[in-house]
């Protein structure tokens, strides 16, 4: 399928964790090749990287499929766990909204996005200044903090909560269980002892979850787990299987995504003085430049598709059933879709990055991210126009690659946030 001097160069990069902590180095070593596809020994799949082949399977979700995605890798390396001491942890990943296909997809998709309409949003944009606020005051009280753990991860955690009707105290576990939940995807082949730990995590997420799924159906609110529980279109509704596997997926995706854009981005505005001035002095350029923080540093590098039928991808044949890794990462630092694109550009339009996803399995949260990005940002540079960072963080790279923790010293600015998500307009 391609060469070993290459498949070894990948591999190496994932055994030398030079993906993990820097990326772009490999990402462009890729480019650089004459391959459009490249066979992986530790994820034991093809690796397909150009911006065309990767927005041509997001395209085809008939062919490439969200089915099975992570079920079979979990039963090619678990044959006989998978059916017995993981069984629920392979049920899960069959069912709800990332894990299916037309006509499940559709009507899921149909059902759940009742929760994310423009006017549940809406409401959010006060309280989203209000938590802002809040965390901005806790930081100038310190005049230092992990900007990760202290406000990257504060802002989402705390609206998806929110949003979803969940208490303030629960916040904190509800980050365990998201780490715990996903720790089996952060390595190409983990063990079982790490498959069981995920495993139990997903247990005691799902059994909370039952208890406010019964609270909500005799006492409902206007919160999202509510609106799903109750969630009706010409008589059909969400299975509690389908439930579980929704509530779980916003509440990982809700908080951990964001968490890992606006971690990322602080770390860049520390360390790149010209541009964390430009924003200061034009905030109005703070739209697209989350959008280019999200193609240079997307929260996810890589997401998985299944071939549906024998089919011919980057050149190469692949069989029905075939896992396929799209490094979304490094489509998004493909030179012939993306101009210089190494140069991080604030104005750059378009912007058509893959750090969504694309047609039908766009990001159904994409809206609530790009809400609270812009908004956060430019109340933390208002606060802190002259803060400082460590220029070398650790990086985490899981289902979501993030930086764990930030260490900053902050210089408290005159007056609060000029620019709020209620001026955004979105």
């Amino acid at each position: 399928m391609t060469s070993m001097k290459k498949r070894n160069a990948i591999d190496e990069a994932i055994e030398s964790k030079r993906l993990q902590n820097n990326p772009d180095a490999v990402y462009r070593e890729l480019h650089a090749g004459g391959e459009r596809l490249i066979f992986s020994e530790k994820w034991n799949a093809p690796v397909v990287f150009k911006y065309a082949d990767v927005s041509d399977i997001l395209r085809r979700p008939q062919e490439f499929s969200n089915c099975g995605r992570v079920v079979n890798h979990l039963r090619r390396t678990f044959p006989n766990e998978a059916s017995s001491e993981l069984k629920l942890l392979a049920d899960h990943y069959s069912a709800g909204l990332i894990n299916s296909d037309p006509p499940d997809h559709t009507r899921l998709r149909r059902l759940i996005q009742q929760a994310f309409l423009p006017r549940t949003l809406e409401r959010l944009r006060p309280r989203v200044d209000e938590i802002l606020r809040d965390l901005i005051a806790r930081l100038r009280a310190s005049g230092r903090g992990d900007l990760v753990q202290e406000f990257a991860f504060q802002l989402p955690v705390t609206v998806i909560a929110e949003l979803l009707g969940i208490p303030p105290g629960m916040h904190d576990q509800f980050k365990d269980w998201s780490v715990r939940i996903v720790e089996f995807m952060a390595v190409p082949n983990p063990d079982i002892e790490v498959m069981l730990r995920s495993q139990t995590a997903l247990l005691e997420l799902r059994e909370y979850l039952s208890s406010v799924f019964a609270e909500r159906r005799s006492h409902s609110g206007d919160d999202v787990i509510s609106i799903l529980v109750n969630a009706c279109d010409d008589g059909d509704r969400l299975t509690e299987e389908e439930l579980h596997s929704t509530c779980v997926t916003l509440l990982i995706g809700g908080h951990e995504t964001t968490t890992s854009l606006l971690g990322s981005a602080l770390w860049k505005l520390g360390v790149d003085r010209e541009l964390r001035q430009t924003l200061q002095r034009q905030p109005e350029l703070l739209p697209t430049a989350v959008e280019e923080f999200l193609r240079t540093d997307p929260p996810f590098h890589r997401i998985l598709r299944v071939t549906s039928r024998d089919l011919e991808v980057a050149g190469q044949p692949l069989p029905e059933g075939q896992t396929v890794i799209l490094l979304l990462g490094a489509a998004n630092r493909d030179g012939l879709q993306f101009p210089d694109p190494d140069r991080f550009d604030a104005r750059r339009s378009p912007n058509k990055h893959v750090a969504f996803g694309y047609g039908m399995h766009h990001c159904l949260g994409a809206g609530l991210a790009r809400l609270e990005a812009p908004a956060a940002l430019s109340a933390f540079l208002a606060a802190f126009p002259d803060y400082e960072c460590e220029p070398h963080p650790g990086w985490h790279d899981g289902m979501v690659r993030s930086i764990t923790k930030l260490a900053a010293n902050l210089t408290a600015g005159a007056g609060d946030a000029a620019y709020t998500i209620s001026e955004q307009g979105t």
